[in-house]
């Protein structure tokens, strides 16, 4: 039983896993999506130009490095938090800065701190998660805004991979100034991390950048394809968004009735601090036949992130660590 990986356990929907397997394989697609940006850009109300498909976050973060990263200021990262976009810029041998939220805060990121650093270091470019992963918190869009408007000569990227499975949804809706890149993912409410798609929307010169700076195809005919029938299903992931609100609220109980403290989480997931994550992992692997994710790699070696699922699942789960933490 998985509890480490954090995407919809009610998913895929049927149309979106339909399109895929029916989607024209024997020719070659177009080589930037550009009639899939087009159906999409229409969909969330900005033009086409300001929207670029990937193959994954992940592509869109190493390929966001080689246009914005550069030797005239930092790179920054809001810590702790998925790593490829540190990667990225290390990669290219260019500076990254840490700024950390802490647990003092409930892992809460203060804006006013962040900006200070930013405008002393000079900062090119800001990578945040909201919700965050592995903490689920989350930032309000307009906060967001002000900052960018604050620091205008700073790009922030912005990724809501988990955003339209939390209470801020409605937030997709809304428009960005242009030193924000809005990075989007159909892994986690869709369930199709295999097809790996994913957008971002960003100012016309960033996207006209960023496809001169990478190979023609990056998302294939299936996960275009798979993308336009999602863009039908806001019924199926509404459903979903509650069904594991509802199933993270019951975690978060089950696991403070066994004496843990999870972290709130504006996420289909949560963080709960455990005396050795590593050694928790394992042995709820090896003796209960239950995947945990150790937060070791985000720099939390005392936290385990557990993905929502349904009750039945977290019964066991919550059984389970009892038994390993005695």
């Amino acid at each position: 039983m998985d509890f480490s990986v954090n995407v919809n356990p009610y998913g895929p929907s049927d149309s979106v896993l339909r399109a895929a397997r029916d989607a024209p394989v024997h020719t070659y697609g177009d080589p930037t999506g550009a009639a899939t940006c087009e159906v999409l850009a229409g969909q969330i109300g900005v033009s086409a130009s300001r929207v670029s498909l990937g193959n994954g976050a992940a592509e869109l973060l190493w390929s966001l490095a080689r246009v914005l990263a550069h030797s005239d200021g930092p790179a920054l990262i809001v810590d702790p938090t998925f790593s490829e976009y540190r990667s990225a810029v290390e990669s290219l041998g260019l500076p990254v800065l840490s700024f950390r939220a802490t647990a003092e805060s409930q892992f809460r990121v203060d804006l006013g701190a962040l900006r200070g650093v930013v405008e002393k270091e000079r900062v090119q470019s800001v990578y945040l998660c909201t919700p965050n992963n592995p903490t689920g918190a989350a930032i309000p869009f307009s906060s967001l805004v002000g900052l960018a408007d604050a620091c205008p000569k700073t790009t922030f990227i912005v990724d809501q991979a988990f955003l339209s499975l939390s209470p801020e949804h409605a937030e997709m809706r809304l428009s960005a100034p242009a030193n924000i890149v809005l990075l989007r993912s159909l892994t986690k409410d869709h369930a199709i991390p295999g097809l790996r798609v994913a957008y971002l929307v960003a100012s016309s010169s960033t996207v006209e950048a960023l496809e001169a700076a990478r190979p023609p195809w990056t998302a294939s005919t299936p996960a275009q394809a798979a993308l336009l029938a999602s863009l039908h299903e806001e019924v199926f992931i509404a459903n979903c968004r509650e069904r594991m609100r509802a199933d993270r609220e019951y975690l978060h109980s089950a696991l403070e009735r066994i004496g843990l403290a999870p972290i709130p989480s504006h996420a289909p997931f949560l963080i709960t601090r455990v005396n050795d994550a590593t050694a928790l992992r394992l042995r709820m692997l090896r003796g209960q036949g239950i995947l945990v994710r150790d937060c070791s790699s985000f720099g939390l070696p005392h936290y385990i992130r557990l993905a929502s699922r349904p009750r039945e699942d977290v019964d066991k789960l919550v059984a389970a660590l009892e038994e390993e933490l005695g």
